[in-house]
């Protein structure tokens, strides 16, 4: 079976039915994800935050969490739709809630696998929070975002030390994901904690 890896900005991305179909069963390694692992996610797509409006034209309208299965299938179909590297998004996962969706954090302000911020991404809540596959597949719709240059925006929050906001760089776009700022120190420690968990894959030592 294929291992999902990062497609380049402008890549065709696959659908989530057909993701779906390609994902590995794995077992549940958190029996606590449960009830969020098949919640539905009804409601209206949401605007992708701070995005331009012919990238949400285009893709916003893909957000519909729709798909259930255990935290690491969510996680291997959301890296799927979104084209991105699955262990990538394994350690942004754990640097975020450890694999928990019950997980809050941000003084309560960020919910989910890989903690979406209400007051910033408007139109995710409650969804966010109820639905382990509708967390992930917003999150990196974002990061898709971020990574095709959709975020012109972002350029003005951070420093050009380490090169200047454009399509393409995935890692400064990670670390936007949890400073809002480009390549400032807070966004560059970010990245180091997630190269961390993709070098060591601590959930590999999970039990099912």
């Amino acid at each position: 079976m294929a291992y999902f890896s990062t497609l380049a900005p402008g890549s065709a991305l696959p659908s989530g039915e057909t993701c779906a179909t390609l994902v590995r069963a794995t077992p549940e390694h958190r029996s606590a994800n449960a009830s969020y692992n098949g919640a539905a996610a009804p409601g209206s797509p949401p605007s992708i935050d701070g995005a331009t409006s012919a990238f949400n034209a285009a893709y916003s309208g893909r957000i519909d969490g729709n798909f259930s299965g255990t935290t690491d299938e969510i996680l291997q179909w959301a890296s799927c739709k979104w084209g991105f590297d699955e262990n990538v998004t394994r350690a942004r996962a754990w640097n975020e809630s450890w694999w928990f969706q019950s997980y809050y954090g941000d003084n309560g302000q960020s919910c989910g696998i890989l903690q979406v911020k209400g007051w910033v991404h408007e139109q995710t809540w409650p969804r966010a929070c109820d639905s382990t596959a509708f967390n992930a597949d917003y999150s990196l719709a974002w990061l898709r975002a971020c990574y095709e240059g959709a975020f012109p925006w972002l350029g003005q929050y951070g420093t050009t030390q380490y090169g200047p906001y454009q399509a393409g760089d995935l890692w400064g776009c990670i670390g936007a994901w949890y400073s809002g700022t480009w390549n400032t120190n807070g966004s560059r420690d970010y990245q180091g904690w997630v190269q961390a968990n993709l070098a060591n894959r601590p959930w590999d030592a999970l039990v099912p």
